[in-house]
C-alpha cells in the first residue's frame, strides 16, 4: 500500500467540476451494479462536499479519482458523444497525473 500524501491544492477550484462528472459516473455504475467503483463515488462525494475542503489525500485516494475520470472520458465521449465532456475529464486526469509525477521527481 502507498502511503504517499498528494496536495492538490487546487481542489476547490476543480471541485464542482468533478462532483459533476462523479455524479454522471455514479448513474452509470449504479445501473450497472458496480459497487465497488460506486462505493469510491460516493467516497470522493463525501471528500470533495467537507468543510473546509480536504487538500492532501493519499495515491489510492487520488488513483480511484483517476480511475473514475477515465471512465468517464470512455463512457461520455464514447457512448454518448458528449466530447467537450470528456475533454473535461482528460483535463483533470492531467491534473492528476501532475500530482504524481511531483513526488516521483522529489
Amino acid at each position: 500500500m502507498n502511503t504517499n500524501i498528494y496536495k492538490y491544492e487546487d481542489i476547490e477550484s476543480d471541485k464542482k467540476l468533478y462532483l459533476y462528472l462523479i455524479g454522471e459516473m455514479r448513474n452509470v455504475y449504479k445501473y450497472k451494479e458496480l459497487h465497488t467503483q460506486l462505493l469510491e463515488c460516493d467516497q470522493w462525494i463525501t471528500m470533495l462536499n467537507r468543510q473546509p475542503i480536504k487538500t492532501e489525500y493519499t495515491a489510492d485516494a487520488l488513483l480511484a479519482l483517476k480511475n473514475i475520470m477515465n471512465d468517464a472520458v470512455n463512457y461520455l465521449t464514447g457512448v454518448k458523444g458528449r466530447f467537450n465532456d470528456g475533454e473535461l475529464a482528460i483535463e483533470l486526469i492531467n491534473k492528476i497525473c501532475k500530482l504524481f509525477n511531483k513526488i516521483n521527481e522529489s
